[in-house]
């Protein structure tokens, strides 16, 4: 039972001329020290100002929060941000290029009711383990600005076309924001204001549970907000500003919704033995090699390998990439705790089976060890410039699995999913402090 509601979003001032792809980023935990500073030259004003410090979490320093809320504070009483009179929901079209196709995604944002303090019952589900670093850190930033600067990315089933229903009270209609970011995506925002559609949209909402595509630390992080800021309020829950996170809403049904695998390099600080490594890997799955002529067939090669059963692939050098076909039935104390559901999955027995056991690499030492993309031809790159010395290739987690694994309340290995394209920041922000 998803309970949503309308907020009156905080946004850049649409009549002060700015060019709004200059003000935008990607989400905070895709953004490089290198991307940070194109960011900080592109405009004064991009919202790079508010949600970035320092691209390491580690290495925050308590100024960094307090900038971002002088710079926030400064914003709002120069009028370089404005907030919407009338509470409204908006509606979220993104549209792309992706592998010669042109792709849209519609959904909306609102934002959601958290659920009590110290509750079981969620309706919103996860799907991933999270770390505690970045948690800690988007805290600080939440506990300085009392704001969402993004949203968290959600899904439903849609069983009763919410999402027809949306396209239905844009079409023929001027988008209130449009911007390309990043260069050939196409960001277009409407606000909806209408009580009626409004109730509707909440309504229909009511039947959905949802799932978490991208954002569990955020979700976690106003969970823990709520917690911080109810400590000294006497009002009951729903009443407070901070009950309420600001998430969008993308059917599960929609067709521009695509998952990409999220592949692993090692870091260079890890000594690979890959004589050992493929001697050890043999005991999981029969092996087979392939040349990388044409990187496209045998990334439809892994593809296929992985439709009954799971297979990653392996690589040491870009050259020769190796398939590792699962065994049906593996017999390990490694997967003595793991559901059958997870043992399915790809991502799962790569962590529990060979990161951990053979290479030592943990799943809170992950962001440490391993980089992350979902460019297969990149990797390849990395491996060829001797950047990585073992990378493995992953099939993308199917939306069937993700939400058996979120109903069962289990969690996947952290980047299990890459929902292409992320969100982007810096079009609308929440409030926490007032309705």
């Amino acid at each position: 039972m998803a309970k949503i509601f309308p907020f009156r979003a905080l946004h850049y001032a649409l009549n002060k001329n700015f060019q709004l792809d200059q003000l935008l980023t990607p989400p905070y935990d895709v953004i490089s020290v290198s991307d940070k500073k194109k960011y900080e030259r592109s405009n004064p004003y991009n919202v790079i100002r508010l949600i970035l410090g320092n691209p390491s979490y580690e290495h925050h320093h308590p100024h960094d929060y307090q900038n971002a809320k002088k710079t926030f504070s400064n914003w709002i009483k120069n009028k370089i941000l404005t907030r919407d009179v009338e509470k409204s929901i908006y509606i979220y079209r993104q549209t792309f290029n992706f592998r010669n196709e042109k792709i849209s995604r519609t959904g909306f944002i609102s934002t959601v009711l958290l659920p009590l303090i110290n509750s079981n019952h969620d309706q919103v589900l996860a799907h991933e383990r999270t770390l505690e670093g970045p948690k800690a850190d988007r805290l600080k930033l939440m506990k300085s600005c009392k704001a969402n600067f993004s949203s968290i990315f959600s899904l439903y089933n849609d069983d009763h076309n919410i999402s027809g229903f949306l396209s239905s009270c844009i079409e023929n209609k001027k988008p209130d924001m449009k911007a390309y970011f990043p260069k050939e995506t196409l960001n277009q925002i409407w606000k909806v204001s209408d009580r009626r559609i409004i109730k509707k949209l909440q309504l229909l909402m009511k039947r959905e549970t949802l799932f978490i595509a991208d954002g569990h630390h955020r979700y976690e992080t106003a969970k823990n907000y709520q917690i911080f800021r109810s400590k000294r309020d006497s009002h009951v829950h729903g009443q407070r500003p901070y009950d309420y996170t600001m998430m969008m809403f993308v059917s599960m049904k929609d067709p521009g919704l695509l998952v990409l695998p999220t592949h692993r390099m090692v870091l260079k600080n890890h000594k690979i033995d890959s004589s050992n490594i493929l001697f050890q890997l043999q005991k999981l799955g029969s092996i087979e090699t392939y040349p990388v002529k044409n990187y496209v067939q045998v990334e439809k090669k892994l593809h296929e390998c992985g439709i009954k059963s799971p297979a990653i692939g392996f690589s040491f050098n870009g050259k020769r990439i190796y398939i590792l076909k699962f065994y049906e039935k593996i017999t390990s104390e490694c997967l003595s705790n793991i559901s059958s559901a997870q043992k399915k999955l790809d991502v799962t027995l790569l962590q529990n089976l060979i990161l951990s056991p053979i290479l030592g690499i943990d799943s809170s030492d992950i962001e440490h060890s391993l980089r992350f993309t979902s460019d297969f031809q990149d990797v390849l790159v990395q491996l060829k410039q001797k950047k990585t010395p073992l990378a493995f290739f992953l099939n993308p987690v199917k939306l069937s699995q993700l939400k058996e694994i979120a109903m069962l309340g289990e969690k996947m290995p952290q980047k299990s999913t890459f929902f292409y394209p992320k969100l982007i920041t810096g079009l609308l922000f929440n409030d926490l402090n007032s309705f």
